[in-house]
């Protein structure tokens, strides 16, 4: 079997039992993906979002 995929997307694929599971970037553009795994499989995906805060301008 066979899957394409967009070389011009950045995302994570993770293929489990010849299925593709898309994971993409966080909505904030900073954060951390997780990937856990149950007997040699990836069971589920822990997504850790963060916002940056942003400096004060100083006069």
């Amino acid at each position: 079997m066979e899957a394409r995929i967009n070389l011009e997307e950045d995302k994570i694929y993770i293929v489990r039992d010849q299925e593709i599971t898309e994971v993409s970037a966080p909505p904030s553009g900073h954060g951390t993906h997780s990937c856990i795994w149950i007997n040699g499989k990836v069971d589920r995906v822990e997504n850790k979002f963060t916002t940056k805060v942003k400096k004060e301008k100083t006069q």
